[in-house]
């Protein structure tokens, strides 16, 4: 692909609405994604927790 035609279609993408808007929800994904992140952080040491005494439950039910 030459660089005279990546040019063209960058400048439509800029151009067209359609290309802000498209933009405009990959900002809102990444915001979301980000958002879920953080609220889940700080589970991650009760979730931890919770599964290693499931494994130790069953380890010890097995062990009988």
């Amino acid at each position: 692909m030459k660089i005279s035609s990546i040019k063209n279609l960058t400048s439509r993408f800029i151009k067209e609405d359609k290309g802000l808007a498209a933009i405009e929800y990959a900002v809102m994904g990444f915001l979301l994604i980000a958002a879920i992140t953080a609220a889940v952080g700080p589970l991650q040491g009760s979730l931890v927790t919770a599964f290693t005494n499931v494994g130790t439950e069953i380890e010890a039910a097995t062990a009988d």
